[in-house]
């Protein structure tokens, strides 16, 4: 048997490809938290430097917070389905003819993470909002409301 190309070789391990594609965004995403997210804190010295107003620039930087915050929480307990998904995919793309009902792995992976950037907005909308209202402190990121921290 030839020898087969090495885009063919590196194809047929899809299970290595896709666990470095869910393992290096997800340890980037904890590098990128650990180092204060764009936000000008340092998570290990908790120096907060939040400006007062929402600016788009920090509406930009809160939602990327949130989105990589549940890619790193998030993606590693989905690497068992994804792997699974791939699987399925392989198998079925196997068996015959390429199949017009079944996304490429890539996708799946693009919806879950697309779903996530969806919670996202939706968490720096209600954290701007707790945060307008007091509930939420500006400089500290942390609750002042004596009962949603049960202090």
């Amino acid at each position: 048997m030839p020898d087969r190309p090495a885009l063919d070789r590196l194809l047929g391990r899809d299970r290595w490809i896709t666990l470095v594609g869910v393992a290096v965004p997800s340890a980037l995403a904890w590098v990128y938290i650990a180092t204060g997210a764009g936000l000008g804190m340092d998570m290990r010295a908790m120096a907060p430097a939040m400006p007062a107003t929402w600016t788009p620039a920090l509406w930009a930087l809160m939602i990327a917070m949130w989105w990589t915050m549940m890619v790193a929480m998030m993606t590693p307990s989905a690497a068992p389905t994804i792997l699974l998904y791939a699987r399925v995919h392989r198998h079925a793309v196997a068996k015959g003819p390429a199949r017009d009902d079944l996304a490429p792995t890539g996708a799946f992976v693009a919806g879950y993470l697309l779903v996530w950037l969806g919670f996202s907005v939706a968490a720096a909308v209600l954290h701007w909002a707790l945060e307008r209202i007091g509930i939420v402190s500006a400089m500290t990121m942390g609750s002042q409301s004596r009962w949603l921290s049960i202090v």
